[in-house]
């Protein structure tokens, strides 16, 4: 037993989780009955009833309270977390055939308007030699973008079906703050991190200066879109002006998305291993500040395992079985609200979206 809790807190700290931590919710897993086994994750083996129930009476203050009153009472207290998560906003335990996603499903999903990065573009080249890491870090970095993206085309593709003054309004502003604090966060430690090790490391001055320039051509819509999902409250969301500001938003940040895996493909005129270090180095800092609750079940619902890169699957960042179990019987229930927005479940599986909007991605 103590080699098993050593494992997996080794597991859990490249995720910033304190191995105080990472014991507590291990004896939660344990206690829950879950395999760590990364095969097929079954089903929940609570009922959605005993759950329920557990969550209306750890809730209720007035014993007179009716139940249905308690989960709403529940549900309101935004920012802060609920014992047990109601089990009708909780997400559906993983299918045993490995795929929801349906082809068929009604469109649009998380990959529209913004187009998915598919292909790094290295096979074209001649120039990079086989195996050099510099086609590994376009990749990761291809995943990366990819992760934002679909954040992005699912906020925007479900803006307009959720109604103004709701619940769903409140999670929805608090789901599009995460999804703003993930792209402002990715470029900082671009520009405060990785960029400054990469000059040092090649020589080049300005090797990153058309990167820096494309952040700044899309600062002033990323700035729109902070103030109004910090700003706005559901009693005055616009559906409508948030996809207008995200328009104004996606075609320039796709640009550079798309851009900057080709200047990654040019790092391979350097040494292969000194920039599997820059990499390594990078990864390590830019995870000092990851808040486990709000960070991680945002870009694990927005992985799709399914997903393809140069023709291969090629998923990152690699996260741990258990790191996926503890994420959706634990870390989502603090913010549970939020998740149904993801267009993939915590185990990588592509899912309809909750909130399609009406005819389609615009009105």
């Amino acid at each position: 037993m103590t080699r098993y809790y050593r494992a997996l807190c080794l597991q859990m700290q490249p995720f910033g989780i304190s191995n105080r931590a990472a014991v507590w919710m291990t004896t939660s897993h344990l206690c829950l009955n879950l395999p760590t086994s990364t095969s097929t994750p079954p089903r929940f083996q609570a009922s959605r009833n005993s759950r329920s129930v557990s969550f209306r009476a750890l809730n209720r203050t007035n014993p007179s309270e009716s139940a249905s009153t308690a989960s709403k009472n529940c549900r309101q207290q935004q920012n802060g977390p609920c014992a047990i998560p109601p089990a009708n906003r909780a997400f559906s335990a993983p299918s045993k055939v490995g795929r929801i996603y349906d082809p068929n499903m009604a469109k649009p999903w998380a990959d529209t308007p913004m187009s998915l990065i598919s292909e790094t573009g290295y096979k074209e080249r001649s120039d990079i030699p086989p195996g050099h890491f510099a086609i590994t870090a376009a990749q990761n970095m291809a995943n990366l973008h990819n992760v934002i993206i679909r954040g992005f085309n699912a906020s925007y593709n479900q803006c307009l079906a959720v109604k103004l003054d709701t619940v769903d309004a409140s999670d929805f502003l608090l789901y599009n703050r995460g999804l703003y604090k993930s792209i402002k966060t990715h470029h900082d430690v671009e520009e405060e991190i990785s960029f400054p090790s990469l000059v040092k490391l090649t020589g080049v001055q300005d090797i990153m200066d058309q990167n820096i320039q494309e952040h700044k051509d899309f600062d002033e819509g990323l700035e729109m879109f902070r103030k109004f999902v910090f700003e706005t409250d559901a009693k005055s969301y616009d559906g409508k002006r948030l996809q207008e500001i995200m328009d104004i938003m996606f075609p320039v940040l796709h640009k550079h998305l798309v851009g900057e895996i080709r200047t990654l493909l040019d790092l391979a005129k350097y040494d292969s291993k000194k920039l599997e270090e820059w990499w390594s180095d990078t990864g390590k800092k830019a995870q000092k500040d990851l808040d486990v609750f709000q960070d991680a079940p945002l870009m694990l619902g927005c992985i799709d395992s399914t997903f393809k890169m140069d023709g291969d699957s090629r998923l990152f960042p690699p996260i741990p079985a258990p790191i996926k179990y503890l994420s959706k019987y634990i870390l989502e229930w603090r913010y549970s609200g939020r998740w149904r927005f993801n267009p993939c479940d915590t185990f990588g599986n592509p899912r309809p979206l909750a909130f399609p909007n009406p005819g389609g991605s615009k009105l």
